[in-house]
C-alpha cells in the first residue's frame, strides 16, 4: 500500500462503516461512469490521496472524499486511508467542506446553495461576511441563495434534466404562477425521475445540448494550492518522492508536479 498512518498528520485506516457523509459532501447524483473509472484505479494502485474526516460521537463525518468512499464501499473495502482533522465546530466543518469541494464539478449549484444557507444559519454571518469566509464573491452568495426559492423536488428534477445554471436562473426569475405551470405534474416523487426530467426539458424546448459543467467562482486561488500541498505532503509521508515547482510570471502561475510512475514505484 502507498499510504501509511502518520502521527504528525494524525492519519489512519478507518472502517468505512464508521464514516458518514457530511451535509456538504453528500451528493444527489453520481456519475456512474467516472465512479467506475475510480474503482478501477483503486483496484490498480489503491487510494493514493486519503479522505479527510473529523471525529464526531459514534464515528467520523466526511469533509472531502465522497467519491473515494463510495468507490471503496462498492469494492467491498473494509477500511480507507484518512486524515483525521482536529476537532471543529459544525460551522467550521461545513466551511472547510465547502472550500474542499467548491472546485469539484459534481458539487451542484443547489448543493452549494444549501451549504451556504446552513453556514450562514450556524455562523450568524451576513452575505458579505460569508463570502469572505468561503473565499467567493458576494454576488455568488446572493445568486446561490436565490435558488432556494425552488423546493427540494424541483431542484432534483432540474438536476436530473441537466439544466445549465443559465436555465435554472431563468426558472427562478419566472413569476410564481408561470413556474407552477412549468413544474405541474413533475414533482410527484412516485413517478419516474428520468421521465419527469425529460418532460421538463421538453417544456423548456431544450434540444440535446450537452449537460453543463458545474462550476463555482473562486476568488482566492490559494484554495487550489492548499489542496495540492496537502496531497503532496501525504505522498511524501507515504514514501512517494513527489516534488513541486512553481513559477509566477506575466500574471500567470505555472505549477509542476513530479511523481514516480507506477512502474518506478513497483521496482522499489
Amino acid at each position: 500500500m502507498l499510504f501509511k498512518s502518520n502521527k504528525k498528520l494524525n492519519a489512519a485506516y478507518i472502517r468505512t462503516g464508521e464514516i458518514r457523509s457530511g451535509e456538504v459532501t453528500r451528493r444527489r447524483f453520481r456519475d456512474e461512469e467516472k465512479l467506475a473509472e475510480l474503482q478501477n484505479s483503486i483496484l490498480s494502485v489503491g487510494i493514493i490521496e486519503p479522505l479527510h474526516v473529523s471525529r464526531v460521537p459514534g464515528g467520523y463525518v466526511l469533509i472531502s472524499g465522497e467519491r473515494r468512499l463510495e468507490a471503496a464501499r462498492r469494492l467491498g473495502l473494509k477500511t480507507v486511508p484518512a486524515v483525521i482533522e482536529p476537532k471543529m465546530s459544525e460551522s467550521d466543518m461545513l466551511v472547510r467542506a465547502f472550500i474542499e469541494n467548491a472546485h469539484k464539478e459534481d458539487f451542484s449549484i443547489f448543493e452549494q446553495a444549501a451549504a451556504i444557507r446552513r453556514i450562514m444559519t450556524l455562523s450568524g454571518k451576513n452575505n458579505a461576511e460569508t463570502a469572505t469566509l468561503l473565499g467567493i464573491d458576494e454576488d455568488l452568495v446572493k445568486a446561490r441563495l436565490k435558488l432556494l426559492i425552488l423546493d427540494e423536488e424541483a431542484m432534483t428534477v432540474c438536476e436530473a434534466a441537466g439544466l445549465s445554471e443559465k436555465w435554472v436562473n431563468r426558472i427562478v426569475a419566472m413569476p410564481q404562477s408561470e413556474r407552477g405551470k412549468l413544474f405541474f405534474g413533475l414533482l410527484n416523487e412516485a413517478e419516474d425521475l428520468a421521465s419527469r426530467a425529460c418532460q421538463l426539458r421538453e417544456r423548456l424546448q431544450l434540444d440535446s445540448e450537452e449537460a453543463p459543467v458545474r462550476t463555482v467562482a473562486i476568488k482566492d486561488v490559494r484554495i487550489f494550492f492548499n489542496t495540492i500541498d496537502r496531497a503532496i505532503e501525504v505522498m511524501k509521508h507515504a514514501g512517494v518522492e513527489a516534488t513541486t515547482e512553481r513559477h509566477d510570471f506575466d500574471g500567470l502561475i505555472e505549477y509542476y508536479i513530479r511523481i514516480p510512475s507506477r512502474d518506478a514505484l513497483a521496482r522499489r
